[in-house]
């Protein structure tokens, strides 16, 4: 399955793995930090990279390793 940059989305999913707090440097924002937090989640045989952002980044860690999440309204993006 394939999604459509720039498409809403909601997904289930379980989160495989929790990488660690850091922080990113905003591109439309020169010098202007936020943390960031990469996740990735699991449906299934697939997988898909999920980044939280400033508060979340913070709040979210590897107490979601394992657990099932539901994402409502993310906007797909493809990066590279």
């Amino acid at each position: 399955a394939t999604c459509t940059s720039g498409l809403q989305v909601n997904v289930e999913a379980v989160v495989s793995a929790v990488g660690a707090l850091e922080k990113q440097e905003l591109p439309m924002q020169p010098g202007e930090f936020t943390a960031t937090r990469l996740l990735v989640l699991r449906q299934g045989e697939l997988e898909c990279p999920w980044t939280l952002w400033a508060s979340d980044a913070a709040r979210y860690s590897e107490e979601l390793l394992g657990r099932r999440v539901r994402v409502r309204g993310a906007r797909v993006h493809t990066f590279g």
